[in-house]
């Protein structure tokens, strides 16, 4: 029995050695670098929080605003003493120039009082040209306004309507208070008679009343 077990062994053996190995089917081969669809990120994929991360506007923080703040605050502060001081100085500096006016319109008060009989009306003339002279060298100039000239809501001020037939109607008809201004800044505007038609009869053509 040892010796027929022994016989079928070895002829299986022999019969197995004869037969073709068994070929597998190849394998799906993997796709090379071709124009494959692009792949789009979910939205949950890194690449994608990186995106957001990136146009999400940074925040300042809260100390740095604070600071921030303080130091404009500060700035401003600075401005507007510098502008004070500048101010001031201007005054004093105008202050200084008119003083010598002021001492003359006190010589003449004292010389009116004391002394009328000798008080010198021409040299108040002086003293008021002086003062004029003084602040139009400062920048101080009239506004333009006499009779006939058309009338200018921006610079002249309309107090009274009057009849006039020696201008035209809606021109000035008389100045009643001189207006000044400061380069392009208006001061005062000039207070002025603003002339009309006369009615029917109320005036004679040179302005005087009819019989």
């Amino acid at each position: 029995m040892r010796r027929k077990k022994g016989a079928e062994e070895s002829r299986r053996e022999r019969s197995e050695e004869g037969r073709d190995p068994v070929q597998t089917a190849p394998g799906p081969m993997p796709a090379g670098p071709g124009p494959a669809s692009e792949t789009r990120p979910s939205p949950g994929s890194p690449s994608t929080d990186s995106e957001s991360v990136a146009a999400e506007p940074e925040t300042v923080p809260l100390d740095l605003h604070r600071r921030l703040l303080a130091e404009f605050d500060n700035y401003r502060k600075r401005v507007e003493a510098e502008r004070r001081r500048t101010e001031g100085w201007a005054r004093a500096e105008l202050m200084s120039r008119l003083l010598p006016l002021l001492d003359d319109c006190e010589r003449a008060r004292r010389a009116l009082t004391e002394e009328p009989e000798r008080f010198d009306r021409h040299g108040v003339l002086i003293i008021l040209g002086r003062l004029a002279e003084a602040l139009e060298r400062e920048g101080l100039d009239p506004v333009a306004a006499s009779p006939g000239m058309a009338f200018d809501p921006q610079v002249h001020e309309a107090v009274l309507v009057v009849p006039a037939a020696d201008v035209p109607a809606g021109s000035i008809a008389e100045v009643l208070q001189a207006g000044y201004q400061a380069g392009d800044r208006l001061l005062r505007p000039a207070r002025v008679a603003v002339a009309r038609a006369p009615e029917d009869g109320s005036a004679a053509p040179d302005g005087s009343p009819r019989d």
